[in-house]
């Protein structure tokens, strides 16, 4: 992508966005057409908040799947246990997983390949996409109906456009590797990228996930994962005088499998996820219903990043996990998660009683305000690159409701006051304020000394909220309810 801007000296501001040809020098051949990539442009004169909710509207509308549909909150296995996955602990993560009100299990890594090269590690078994029968005696059938039963929708992971040369795959077609010849085939995270130029290889990938998802039609989601770059950028199925073609027949062929999959398996959602947010953008969004923030789940790493891409993607498209990454209490991770679409990452069967009562209390706070999130309209205002008690709210379409979540990162000595703002409320609305999330043993209010917790909208906007917080990593997550 090249990129250009240009302030002149009547104050005029010049944006020009367009595909580089320094890498990408496409050969078009005669009577044939090539289109490039769309840009996204929009322009509000209340400010970045505005454009953003612009941005936010359009995307839901138009920019991503099912836009007006609520997302489920799963629980991811990977951080919890990572490659220890078999049949039996899978299904005890399920049951457990529902007992904390989850409504969605993914099954990550770790769960295909047989023999030799099963993945059992990062180093084989990409490439290689059937259950693997010694930790899946029963298949993914059991685990799907194991999720039916608990009163979950199950989900998988894939990583289907990468390959790792301990795999079957590679074996029989050490051609479909992007790579130069004559060069050493140079691997990231143990993996190749597979060629998708090749009409061949995007066959075999959509075959993978769809034989999968039409011998399971119940499986509900798929997270699909991309984590190694293009770093041996030479495709052995183009003429050496059509590599420029590379990446433009190599999206071409991505976006093709992912349309003929999501036409097929409409129910299906999908989230696009590589290596973090390597995907976070409209041309993924259109075949996915959310997009992986970062694989830094730390909710202080979490807490900017997930505040910087609101500044263009709605918050339904943003999976936002707690983890036990980081030293913090169970209400600090909820809260910050509750800023997207909230879901955990954790293995129930090790995590304390205590988080799994924070989890309990946490999950049934985000039900709570889920759509105030998710379809709101939403409003940043201290921002934590800026400020140690950054805050935003969302506020409901019919504004009969509102979200607001402030957190505190100062290593403070003393109860720190702050007045913490709110933006978009009907100013003729009365409306009453009510703290949400407060888990046992953690049940100390934030909000301040008020002289009554019902104002009007205007009332609410002129003098904020009055919190009180009381350790660093502090944080509130406040309702407020058009009376």
């Amino acid at each position: 992508m090249a990129m250009s801007f240009d302030n002149d000296n009547k104050g005029i501001f010049a944006a020009s966005l367009g595909v580089s040809g320094r890498n990408s020098a496409y050969t078009l051949d005669p009577g044939k057409s090539l289109t490039s990539p769309a840009c996204i442009f929009t322009y509000s004169p209340a400010g970045k908040g505005g454009a953003s909710r612009d941005l936010h509207q359009w995307t839901r509308l138009h920019g991503m799947r099912d836009g007006d549909r609520l997302r489920l909150i799963d629980n991811n296995s990977w951080e919890g246990s990572q490659f220890d996955v078999t049949e039996e602990t899978v299904i005890d993560m399920i049951q457990r997983s529902a007992a904390l009100g989850i409504e969605l299990y993914v099954l990550d890594d770790g769960w295909f390949g047989n023999g030799p090269n099963a993945r059992t590690g990062d180093a084989s078994g990409l490439g290689d996409w059937q259950i693997n029968r010694k930790l899946f005696p029963h298949g993914l059938g059991a685990l799907v109906k194991a999720a039916e039963d608990a009163k979950l929708k199950f989900g998988l992971w894939f990583e289907p456009e990468m390959i790792n040369p301990r795999s079957e795959l590679f074996a029989s077609h050490p051609d479909w590797v992007l790579r130069h010849p004559g060069r050493k085939l140079e691997l990231e995270r143990n993996q190749a990228v597979l060629d998708l130029t090749h009409p061949d290889v995007r066959d075999f990938v959509f075959k993978s996930v769809d034989d999968i998802l039409t011998a399971n039609p119940d499986l509900r989601f798929v997270k699909w994962d991309c984590n190694s770059s293009i770093h041996n950028p030479y495709s052995p199925h183009l003429a050496a005088e059509r590599q420029g073609d590379l990446l433009w027949n190599y999206f071409e062929g991505y976006y093709g499998v992912l349309q003929k999959l999501v036409a097929k398996h409409p129910a299906v959602d999908f989230q696009a996820c590589s290596s973090g947010s390597g995907r976070a953008d409209h041309g993924a969004m259109q075949f996915s219903h959310n997009f992986w923030v970062s694989d830094n789940t730390n909710p202080l790493y979490r807490l900017g990043a997930q505040w910087s891409y609101s500044t263009f993607l709605p918050a339904m498209a943003a999976t936002c996990h707690v983890t036990h990454s980081g030293n913090f209490q169970p209400k600090f991770r909820f809260d910050v998660s509750m800023m997207g679409q909230l879901g955990m990452e954790i293995d129930p069967r090790r995590a304390e009683p205590e988080f799994q009562a924070a989890a309990i209390t946490g999950v049934a706070a985000y039900k709570q305000i889920r759509e105030i999130v998710q379809f709101g309209d939403q409003f940043r205002h201290a921002s934590p690159y800026d400020s140690k008690t950054p805050s935003l709210n969302y506020v409901s379409t019919d504004k009969r409701s509102a979200l607001v979540l402030a957190y505190q990162t100062a290593d403070i000595k003393i109860p720190l006051a702050v007045k913490t703002p709110v933006s978009g409320l009907d100013p003729t609305k009365t409306y009453q304020l009510t703290e949400i999330n407060l888990p046992a043993g953690d049940d100390t209010s934030r909000i301040g000394t008020l002289d009554t917790r019902t104002k009007t909208g205007r009332a609410w906007m002129d003098d904020g909220i009055p919190l009180a917080y009381t350790r660093l990593y502090d944080s509130a997550a406040l309702v407020l309810t058009a009376e």
